[in-house]
């Protein structure tokens, strides 16, 4: 006899599965065709999730996701805060730049009001612009006086110099001594006026602010040197910007020699009073760094400007050891042109700075600092202009396009020698072409 079937109960898989391989076919990948492809040692790793541990993931990866889509979208809202925020400058800051990127100096030169003159602008018109600038109403004016070391005309116009520089944010140093003259012993002072005193070299822009004395007539010295005193403030008030913005080794110095004129007929012990004292003070003088080095060593190029402002010879080249310093004024010179951001006619033949190498050792506030191994750069016109040490060195002689134009290349200059950049509302305006220039590329 057949004993009666038993009925068993089925045998499920989910019986004969451990409770990690149950947990890990809860899992979305966790089907036959899927766990196959998986490593072993993968798929042990993957057993040991669970739901608690897969949510919080996913909810982790969505958050990144959120937060990059929300990055990207604050970028871009910044980027139109930008061109909303170029909109609000001045229209002839935005709407003149004909080429980018732009000098550093054409911009600082938009900063203050300057734009290109237009081709079709008369003579006349370009010498009223030029005497509407604050180079010749504010900055030339108290220096066309008498300056005779000594006199109170001449401590005038040092104050003058020193007011000027102090307000734009120079430190300004008066450097007093006493000069033994042919006509006895004079009061003097160096004026030297530094924008980063600890910085560890320094550019040197220099001119003379003593007029000479002639005992029977009254000596102005518009050209010697009141014009170059005038173009060196105009210097520091245009760079000022930049020289905030930028943080590099080499400052900008400016000196105002005293005693450059001699006393009666020249020679080397009567002349350069102011020169020869400051250099040799200089030579004996640590540098701020420490060692070795004087305050001489710490001087990357010395220039000095003197019987500049009227239409006279060009300046050329005296020095072979500085020519790329002086091929650098010929460069923004002509670029300066090309912009229509000097005064005068840009399709003119006159140049201020010329290639012509003249080999010269002319006896001025340079031979010192030259003597000493100095790089020297003399701005001087060869042959000089004809009122030199005659009465009729007035404002009369001076050429107003002249004063200006001179004085935004040696900005320009300055500018390039120190590698300035640009401050920080200028940096907002440039991103804010790129940005501009982009998007017409992108419409194209």
């Amino acid at each position: 006899m057949i004993p009666p079937a038993t009925t068993m109960k089925p045998t499920l898989v989910s019986d004969l599965t451990s409770p990690d391989e149950k947990r890990a076919r809860s899992l979305p990948w966790s089907s036959p065709s899927r766990a196959s492809a998986f490593d072993p040692v993968l798929a042990r790793v993957a057993a040991t999730w669970t739901w608690a541990r897969f949510v919080p993931v996913a909810v982790a990866l969505v958050t990144i996701v959120t937060l990059a889509i929300v990055h990207l979208a604050t970028c871009l809202a910044s980027r139109d805060a930008i061109l909303d925020a170029s909109v609000r400058l001045p229209s002839t800051v935005r709407n003149t730049v004909t080429e980018y990127p732009e000098p550093i100096y054409a911009t600082l030169l938009r900063l203050r009001g300057v734009q290109p003159v237009p081709e079709s602008a008369s003579d006349g018109d370009r010498a009223t612009a030029a005497k509407s600038t604050t180079v010749w109403t504010r900055m030339l004016p108290p220096l066309l006086v008498p300056r005779v070391p000594g006199t109170v005309t001449h401590a005038e116009a040092r104050a003058h110099l020193a007011a000027h520089l102090e307000r734009i944010g120079f430190h300004v140093e008066l450097d007093h001594f006493n000069a033994t003259t042919p006509m006895g012993v004079k009061p003097m002072a160096n004026v030297i006026a530094t924008w980063d005193r600890h910085a560890p070299k320094r550019l040197v822009l220099a001119a003379h602010y003593d007029s000479k004395y002639f005992s029977r007539w009254e000596f102005i010295g518009a050209i010697d040197a009141a014009a170059s005193c005038a173009i060196l403030l105009d210097v520091a008030e245009t760079v000022a910007p930049a020289l905030h913005a930028t943080k590099t080794d080499t400052t900008l110095q400016l000196v105002f020699f005293d005693g450059e004129e001699a006393w009666g007929p020249i020679s080397e012990s009567n002349s350069i009073y102011g020169s020869r004292h400051l250099a040799a003070t200089w030579a004996a003088t640590s540098a701020p760094s420490g060692g070795t080095d004087t305050m001489l060593d710490t001087i990357t190029t010395f220039v000095l400007l003197d019987l500049l402002g009227s239409r006279s010879a060009p300046i050329r080249n005296q020095h072979l050891e500085t020519t790329a310093q002086f091929q650098s004024l010929i460069d923004v010179e002509a670029d300066l042109r090309a912009r229509r951001f000097l005064t005068a006619a840009a399709n003119t033949s006159m140049t201020y700075f010329e290639e012509t190498f003249e080999r010269r050792h002319i006896q001025d506030d340079q031979i010192p600092f030259w003597q000493a191994g100095v790089p020297v750069v003399h701005a001087i016109p060869l042959p000089f202009p004809d009122v030199w040490h005659t009465v009729r060195d007035t404002v009369d002689a001076l050429d107003p396009v002249i004063v200006v134009d001179l004085a935004r290349v040696f900005a320009a200059f300055a500018v390039e020698e120190l590698r300035l950049q640009a401050p920080a509302p200028v940096a907002r305006d440039v991103t804010a072409r790129m940005w501009r220039e982009w998007s017409m590329l992108g419409r194209k």
